[in-house]
Parts: C-alpha cells; sequence; structure tokens
C-alpha cells in the first residue's frame, strides 16, 4: 500500500495551463532548451533504483492549431521529468518553454485520472528571480479502493534563479544555469463510513501541503542538465482508526543526472 501512495504522489505530477506575460527583464534570450528534431538527452535516474531515460525530440505535431515538437522516450521512463516530457509536446515562444498534451496517472485506483494541459510554461529564459512562471488549481474526484476522494492541487512553476555555475551532487559543473521549481500542493478529502452508522462523513486526510517539490537546472545550449524530486507527506489523521489502505506518511527522494546529450 505504501508504494501504492508513493506512486500516486508520483504520479500526481502533473501540470496543468497557465500562463504569465513575459517580464522583459533587460537578459538577452539565450537558447536553454535547444527543440530541433533529433535533439537528445539521457538521464540516469538514482533513486530506490538506477535507471536511464531517453528523452528526444521527435517530429512535429499540431495541438490546438499550433505546432510543437513531440516528447519522446524510447522506453517507459522512470525519471519525473522524462514521464512529464513523454508523449506530449514543447514549443518554444519568445523566451518560453512551453508544453501542451496530456498526461494520465494510474494511481492503482480504480481508473486512472488525467490532466490535460494547455501552453504549461516549464522554463523562461529571461525570468527574473523567483518569478511565477506558471499556476494551475483544480480538483480531481477519484476512487482509492473502493473510498471516494476528492483533491484540490495547486501545480505551479517557479524561474529561481540565474547561476554562473552550478555543480550537481556528483561533482558535473555547468556553466550560465536556470534554476526552476515545479511543485505541486494536495488537500485530500475522502467520504468515509463508519460500520453501524449509516451516514457518511468527510475527513480530511491530507491537509495543504506540497508533496512534490522538483528542483530542475538547465544550462545554457544544452537544456536540462539535472533535477532533484522529492516527494513527501504527511496525513493529518491516523489511517487505522478509519480503515484506510495508505500509511501514515513517506519520504521519497529521485534524482536525475545528465549523462549523454546529442544536440543538432
Amino acid at each position: 500500500m505504501k508504494n501504492k501512495l508513493v506512486a500516486f504522489l508520483w504520479l500526481a505530477i502533473a501540470s496543468i495551463s497557465c500562463s504569465s506575460d513575459d517580464n522583459p527583464s533587460g537578459t538577452t534570450a539565450v537558447n536553454y532548451y535547444p527543440l530541433t528534431t533529433g535533439n537528445s538527452w539521457s538521464y540516469e535516474v538514482e533513486g530506490e533504483t538506477t535507471q536511464t531515460d531517453i528523452l528526444t525530440v521527435g517530429d512535429d505535431i499540431t495541438i490546438n492549431g499550433k505546432t510543437y515538437k513531440k516528447m519522446l522516450t524510447e522506453t517507459t521512463p522512470t525519471g519525473m521529468y522524462c514521464t512529464f516530457l513523454n508523449n506530449n509536446g514543447l514549443r518554444k515562444n519568445d523566451n518560453k518553454v512551453l508544453l501542451s498534451g496530456a498526461i494520465t496517472f494510474d494511481l492503482g485506483l480504480s481508473a486512472p485520472f488525467e490532466f490535460q494541459l494547455d501552453d504549461f510554461v516549464i522554463l523562461k529564459e529571461n525570468a527574473s528571480s523567483n518569478e511565477t512562471l506558471a499556476t494551475k488549481t483544480g480538483t480531481i474526484d477519484q476512487d482509492f479502493d473502493g473510498i471516494p476522494v476528492t483533491i484540490d492541487y495547486t501545480l505551479k512553476t517557479v524561474g529561481v534563479e540565474s547561476l554562473p555555475t552550478f555543480t550537481t551532487s556528483r561533482g558535473e559543473v555547468y556553466t550560465d544555469v536556470k534554476k526552476v521549481k515545479f511543485t505541486i500542493s494536495l488537500k485530500v478529502v475522502a467520504v468515509v463510513t463508519i460500520p453501524g452508522s449509516p451516514i457518511p462523513f468527510n475527513v480530511t486526510l491530507l491537509n495543504t501541503q506540497d508533496v512534490v517539490t522538483a528542483n530542475q537546472f538547465y544550462a545554457k545550449e544544452i537544456g536540462m542538465v539535472y533535477a532533484e524530486n522529492v516527494i513527501s507527506y504527511n496525513l493529518a489523521i491516523n489511517p487505522d482508526d478509519f480503515d484506510l489502505p495508505i500509511p501514515q506518511s513517506a519520504t521519497q527522494t529521485q534524482k536525475e543526472f545528465l549523462t549523454i546529450y546529442d544536440l543538432e
């Protein structure tokens, strides 16, 4: 059950629609995400296991009348970043990198749910420090092992800072780097029936909190070079009191290291 809920929080990885106007900062535009068909990046994903994801820029696709590059992985990705992009479209508009498509999450519940994305800003190359790039709020009704739950979510990306140099936890050094933070905040309320009582009532399982924090680093003329993803939650109740098949708390950390890149 712990793995099921951790998967739930991983895959509450999503991002949805957003927008913010360009903020002229006087910074000269530089390419931090080369989107040429055939470009590829290999990431070693370090978590409970160590695996490799290969992300490739595919051909042009049209979504809502706009042209995007289709992002593809060679196999089912294990890292949060490649999972986020796989089979979706990216395009550049001025200094922004925009994501559109659909992300379907199979949480091991009775049915998956889906986020529809429309020009979600994942990177703004001339963002000022701590500039909000994108926000999305919404509500999802889902079934968790027969228990109806309502999930209120807020998805957000922030352009944290520009770094002259950045060193990963493995000692790789990159110059001229943009740091972006992606967060998912959730509140989860369940409809619970106590044995012997015919009237169901709402129980807050998870008070509003950031359950996903992903820090991504984009290097000039390379793309995303390193990501550190943390999933953490603490339930508001003791699940045993309500016979809920989920653990009290969980924390998981994942790192994604760029190992090879091939750019046109």
